[in-house]
């Protein structure tokens, strides 16, 4: 049986594939230019020419070349008072542009589409809403059996794997407060409904990057669930794995797992997200 991985998975290379772009002279110039402007987005606290040089492996006479015609655009700026060099204000109109125009459906289906090929699984994008996670779009699977679920349908976050990851990558304080604090029920003999045993679960998702479902919501059905990021950090949506247990055993449904956590990291970058764990 063909086995998928994060390593070397077919999701990341296509979204790496997608976004690559050829440098021919012409515009070489250009991307060493948003390289310099990605490495100084990095940096709050702002670099040395020195130390972006370094950075984006070009001589400093090259790098100072570029820095000053972005700064003639007011991409970049440096500061008189540390000689250090920052993002400019033409940096931020733009991002903020691209925050008002994003989609995150529109922005998610193509790895979706992407992971579901690589699984063979129906691929899901939840949201949450409360104490329920509800379904926006769907990749459906080409098996005749597959897993569906209704778009615009409500389901328990505590037995979802989608609701798991997003339960786990909320401020723990609200995390907590939501599982104390919920009506837990038990939709399969699987479900967790105890609240020490759910408070354990979602750490541990906190530690894997990725939530498991194993019939938990529906018998015969596996699933898994990792979450997508905004630039705060914080946990939007998660995308998801479905597949029923005849074809998930075991080893494919961590495989499937790791997946889908490549392509929460594909989208969230995609969103312009950063994890939560990230600095």
């Amino acid at each position: 049986m063909t086995q998928f991985s994060v390593k070397g998975s077919a999701v990341l290379q296509k979204t790496i594939e997608r976004h690559e772009e050829k440098t021919p002279g012409q515009v070489r110039a250009l991307a060493r230019a948003l390289t310099i402007l990605r490495e100084l987005g990095r940096e709050p606290a702002g670099l040395t020419l020195t130390e972006l040089s370094h950075r984006v492996h070009l001589a400093p006479s090259t790098t100072h070349r570029l820095l000053t015609t972005l700064e003639t655009q007011r991409f970049a700026r440096l500061s008189a008072s540390d000689s250090r060099w920052r993002v400019g204000v033409e940096t931020f109109s733009t991002g903020a542009a691209f925050v008002r125009a994003r989609d995150i459906v529109e922005i998610a289906r193509p790895t979706m589409a992407d992971l579901c090929q690589e699984t063979g699984e129906t691929t899901n994008l939840f949201f949450t809403d409360l104490t329920d996670v509800v379904c926006m779009v769907q990749v459906e699977s080409h098996h005749q059996m597959r897993a569906m679920f209704a778009i615009g349908g409500r389901l328990p976050m505590h037995a979802m794997a989608a609701g798991k990851a997003m339960l786990a990558f909320m401020r723990e304080e609200t995390a907590t407060r939501m599982i104390r604090g919920g009506n837990h029920v038990k939709l399969t003999e699987r479900t967790i409904t105890a609240t020490d045993q759910l408070l354990r679960e979602v750490e541990d998702v906190r530690g894997k990057g990725y939530a498991l479902d194993n019939e938990e919501h529906a018998v015969g059905l596996r699933c898994a669930a990792a979450p997508i990021f905004d630039e705060f950090g914080n946990a939007v949506a998660a995308v998801s794995v479905a597949g029923p247990t005849a074809r998930l055993d075991t080893a494919r449904h961590q495989a499937a797992a790791d997946a889908t956590l490549a392509a929460a990291q594909a989208i969230t970058t995609d969103f312009g997200g950063r994890p939560a764990n990230s600095q």
